[in-house]
């Protein structure tokens, strides 16, 4: 079997995430010590499923930087919470929490970048 398209596909991918983090940068400047809002965190929207999920591998680059990292998830915030580094992501009750105070705010949902 050829997997040529898949690999195109999770390319793609990988290239959204660093596109993403590229703008934050660019916008942002120096990002240590920014407060970013993160809307979503699960691989697919409305599950609670992690795994691979690109909105985790974008918060890790982010703690990285140094960033100060708020998020709200309604449905894998627990799960989200497992995978991260302790102490290293405020979650917060709700989205409206998510946006107060911060520097930017991204939102992954479905494995999109907003």
């Amino acid at each position: 079997m050829d997997f040529k398209f898949l690999d195109e596909v999770e390319r793609i991918n990988e290239l959204q995430q660093a596109n993403f983090l590229q703008k934050n940068r660019f916008t942002l400047g120096q990002l240590r010590g920014k407060k970013l809002g993160v809307l979503g965190s699960s691989f697919k929207c409305g599950t609670d499923d992690v795994r691979e999920s690109p909105a985790i591998h974008v918060v890790r680059s982010l703690i990285a930087d140094g960033c100060i990292i708020t998020a709200y998830d309604p449905v894998a915030m627990r799960n989200a919470q497992e995978v991260l580094p302790e102490g290293t992501v405020a979650f917060v009750e709700n989205a409206y929490q998510v946006m107060d105070g911060a520097d930017a705010l991204g939102g992954m949902f479905s494995a999109g970048y907003v």
